[in-house]
């Protein structure tokens, strides 16, 4: 007879993690880290016997992964100044986000006692998404003070984009592939 097989995975990560980089007493380069990871994966399979002369097994696979990351730096160095303006800190923003679907099956078909035909075949999307920037953190010293001439205001990204305007970085990546054998 036939086995259907479930296959399913749940697991999730908070983290916070302050992190003292410059190694000094002085905190002159401080990143305070906080993250998220979530991650889903479910895969089906309904597969032949092991005694069967004929074996063959066909399936199905999801999987969906999330990552948040925030990082507020704080700058206190003495490289942290442009023109004579020192800067208190920026923030760093990154949220991604993968899907993936698979299809799959395969055949193994005995020739004689001593050889086997085996065909395989598996097709797999993938879908991505990231959104992230730098961001003026807000502070009295921000990075505002510099590009406020593009239009930065208090606690948003400085990062630029393609059109030369600020603003949040997004991109979105979908590919798939078909393997065989």
């Amino acid at each position: 007879g036939a086995h259907l097989i479930a296959i399913t995975n749940l697991t999730g990560l908070h983290a916070h993690s302050p992190i003292d980089t410059d190694g000094t007493d002085y905190t002159a380069h401080l990143i305070d880290e906080s993250a998220t990871a979530d991650s889903l994966s479910e895969e089906l399979r309904l597969e032949s016997g092991a005694a069967a002369r004929r074996s063959w097994g066909v399936g199905a696979s999801y999987g969906h992964d999330r990552l948040t990351d925030f990082q507020a730096v704080t700058l206190n160095g003495s490289n942290s100044e442009l023109g004579g303006v020192h800067f208190d800190g920026l923030d760093l923003y990154n949220t991604q986000s993968v899907r993936d679907a698979a299809a799959f099956g395969h055949v193994d078909l005995p020739i004689s006692r001593t050889v086997k035909l085996q065909n395989a075949l598996r097709y797999t999307e993938e879908h991505r998404r990231f959104s992230g920037c730098m961001a003026d953190s807000g502070g009295p010293l921000g990075f505002r003070i510099v590009l406020g001439f593009l239009g930065i205001g208090s606690g948003e990204c400085i990062t630029l984009g393609p059109d030369g305007q600020p603003g949040m970085y997004r991109t979105e990546l979908d590919q798939s592939n078909v393997s065989f054998r």
